[in-house]
Formats: structure tokens, sequence, C-alpha cells
């Protein structure tokens, strides 16, 4: 596994205390992932929720998400596995102003619903993974989550059988 001090600028390294402000940071981004809450009711010891945000925020738009995933990554390339599933979203999501762009957030019989396309290793480590909207068919992202993934196999559901995907695969 390598270290995370090639992964980013020297800038976001500078500013980091050893161990400190980054575990923190990290915690504050698990707690959220674990609890699924807003990011005011982010618990104080974990450090004020606008702080936390900017810099979650700003990790995004500067990739540093997609580096660190990419970093750690150790892939068995065996077989190459593939599947979405539906998330629902909250009654309240579409009333904000979209300042960062458009959201993939889709109006299907179901209600307002997000996809999750994921591309997993043998292992069912995952690869990559990319946000459609709700009505999306399954087939549309393939091309995108399988650029450049070489595998001996492909293992995916009825959905993604179709001539045209099976003869690029």
């Amino acid at each position: 596994m390598r270290s995370g001090r090639g992964l980013f600028c020297g800038y976001c390294l500078a500013r980091v205390t050893p161990g400190g402000a980054q575990r923190t940071f990290f915690n504050a981004l698990l707690g959220m992932a674990r609890a699924g809450t807003a990011w005011r009711h982010l618990p104080e010891r974990l450090g004020r929720w606008n702080v936390v945000y900017q810099r979650y925020a700003y990790w995004c738009d500067k990739g540093h998400f997609e580096r660190l995933f990419q970093g750690v990554q150790q892939p068995d390339m065996e077989a190459v596995m593939m599947d979405s599933t539906c998330c629902r979203t909250h009654q309240s999501c579409a009333g904000a102003r979209k300042i960062s762009g458009p959201q993939t957030i889709g109006i299907t019989r179901g209600g307002r619903n997000t996809k999750v396309h994921a591309v997993c290793d043998a292992l069912g480590s995952p690869l990559r993974f990319v946000l459609t909207a709700g009505q999306r068919h399954d087939s549309k992202p393939v091309p995108e989550l399988l650029d450049g993934l070489a595998a001996k196999a492909f293992l995916a559901d009825k959905t993604y059988d179709s001539d045209k995907f099976v003869q690029s695969a």
C-alpha cells in the first residue's frame, strides 16, 4: 500500500498537523456517512459543521478523494462485477438553489431517487462508481465505468446483456 504523501499537493500537506486535523476531518466524514444526517447535526467534538463541509467541498473540487481512492486500491482483476441500486432521496432534496451544477436526482413512479452504479473487482472491492438520475437505464453508464479496465471475466445481471455491450467487453 502506498503512503498518502504522494497523493496530495504540497499546499494541503503543509497545513496539516501530524494526525490531528486530518484525523478529525476523516472522523467527521465517517460519522456523517454512518449516521446519514445533515451537516448541521455534526457533533461539536468533530469540529464546526461549516468548516468540515468547506474542506469536504474543497477536496471534492480538487479531486483529492479520487486520488486517495485510487492510491489505496490493489484490485484483483480476475473478474469484474457490475450492478446498480436505487437510493431514495429526502423529500426536501430538490428545493435548494443549485450552485454546484446539476444534481443526479430523478423522478420515477416511486418518487425522487438516485441510482448508484458500481464496478467491483473479484474480491468485491469497489473500483469505480457513478451516480445517475433514477429514471436512467442501467446500461447507459457502462462505457464510462469500464473504460480502461482489463479483466478476464465480467459478471453482471440481465440488465447489461445486450449485443453492443457483449461485443465491446
